[in-house]
């Protein structure tokens, strides 16, 4: 209301409407679920907003038992409340109103959802003789529940944005939406969308759309105004406003933006903004728990000394290598000699001859094979191929090369320190045993080392 039109002191009063049109008419145009039970508990009324909310028209609901339409589990207490309200004796009854109850209430497909009633006690009063009840849906809170548990949980990314689009889409509101996967290095995957036009919006800078890059929102945008590629498949799907609001990890390596559109222009926006900045909430508390998550599980499986993967890294990767191809190998590293060179030198400067050591094998492996940290001075490379085709040859010269890397000495301080490999090599075979491939694999390490070091062998019961 403009400032101009605000009645001034002079103005005539205007006095409240009292006729029963009137009052009937605020009922139904009220947003909030209105509904009048007699005291043997059949609907005598309900308003529009009640109908909109349980999917029961007037004409089907009046003369219903409210307890055939309650969930049978619940029946039990409700029955209970029901009675301590319509028992005149009682203290409950003799109370104007009692606080919200939640209990499920059968809609007309079926299904079952929860709703929060208040109520308020007019029994014996000459116009209504009932118990009047406002009804308010809990599936807000339900969607809310569901978002915290699978971020308590730790659950993926997945199993968090479902319950988020569903509850930007809630009444009153007519959104469709949809929820993107956006990683450091721009591959954007859509985790979510309830529309099939949202399913694979650009992203990239060049295709200016206003939710490309950092820019995290929440704003509003006319679908007239995107590309005029996108506008048109957009448009055509009937949208005429877009939101978006975007969240992104402490360390910015993965996004999650999202995408609602809206067939009203929405031109003031306040409403559409404030949910988008719910969902926007939202996906930023599963984003910084799953950037918890990857801290904590990089940290376990990492060795602190060299940054290399550990001896944990190495049996969640075996066991998926188990799980999928018979085809690697695992080469089992001691380093010869390092006893002397902690004995001669302290175990700081050996921990320094270690983190070298772990840099010339990273060296000589290819880029896709597994170099990790058993602890001590005891590595392990898993060799690997992505078609199937890790030959003899290669696992023979790869296990060269390790040896061959370790061969010169290391120069700390003008000072040559003189190190070596001892090499046990081992196959995966059909049996696809873990345990039994590191025992094979460490066993012909020691074969190697009882040879004089500097060497690799190969485990003959799966000698490549």
């Amino acid at each position: 209301m403009r400032p101009s039109t605000l009645p001034s002191a002079s103005d005539p009063v205007r006095e409240s409407p009292t006729t029963p049109e009137f009052s009937q008419r605020v009922l139904e145009q009220l947003p909030t679920a209105v509904v009048v039970l007699a005291r043997d508990g059949t609907i005598v009324y309900g308003n529009r907003a009640a109908t909109a909310l349980t999917g029961w028209t007037p004409e089907q609901s009046i003369g219903l038992q409210i307890l055939d339409l309650i969930h049978p589990d619940d029946v039990p207490w409700a029955v209970g409340a029901f009675a301590d309200i319509v028992d005149e004796a009682s203290e409950l009854s003799r109370r104007l109103s009692w606080a919200p109850v939640r209990f499920r209430v059968r809609g007309t497909d079926g299904d079952y959802s929860t709703v929060e009633v208040t109520g308020a006690n007019a029994l014996g009063d000459p116009d209504v003789d009932g118990l009047i009840y406002s009804l308010r849906s809990c599936r807000d809170d339900e969607l809310v529940d569901e978002i915290f548990t699978a971020v308590a949980a730790s659950q993926p990314i997945d199993a968090a944005v479902p319950p988020i689009i569903q509850r930007l889409l809630l009444p009153p509101l007519r959104f469709e939406a949809a929820v993107y996967e956006v990683d450091a290095s721009g591959h954007v995957r859509c985790v979510e969308s309830s529309h099939p036009s949202l399913r694979n919006l650009p992203f990239r800078r060049e295709d200016a759309v206003p939710w490309g890059g950092l820019d995290t929102g929440p704003a509003r945008v006319d679908v007239a105004a995107l590309p005029p590629g996108l506008a048109s498949e957009v448009g055509s799907a009937g949208f005429r406003a877009a939101f978006y609001a975007a969240s992104h990890a402490p360390d910015l390596a993965r996004s999650l933006v999202v995408v609602a559109a809206t067939r009203e222009p929405h031109d003031g926006a306040k409403g559409p903004i404030d949910r988008l900045r719910r969902a926007q909430e939202s996906l930023a508390t599963v984003l910084l728990r799953a950037h918890h998550d990857r801290s904590i599980r990089n940290d376990a499986h990492r060795d602190d000394l060299t940054g290399l993967p550990n001896r944990l890294a190495l049996h969640h990767l075996l066991d998926r290598l188990t799980q999928s191809t018979d085809d690697a190998a695992m080469l089992f590293v001691d380093v010869d000699g390092f006893k002397a060179v902690n004995d001669q030198h302290g175990h700081q400067f050996g921990d320094r001859v270690l983190s070298a050591i772990a840099g010339r094998l990273e060296r000589a492996a290819r880029p896709q094979d597994f170099v990790c940290r058993l602890g001590g001075d005891e590595f392990a490379i898993v060799l690997t191929d992505g078609e199937g085709r890790l030959t003899d040859h290669t696992v023979r010269t790869m296990a060269g090369c390790v040896v061959a890397s370790l061969a010169d000495p290391i120069s700390f301080d003008g000072e040559l320190v003189p190190v070596g490999a001892s090499v046990g090599v081992a196959r995966l075979d059909a049996a696809r045993d873990v345990d039994l491939l590191i025992g094979r694999a460490d066993g012909a390490m020691y074969r190697a080392k009882r040879e004089g070091g500097g060497r690799y062998h190969l485990d003959q019961t799966s000698a490549a």
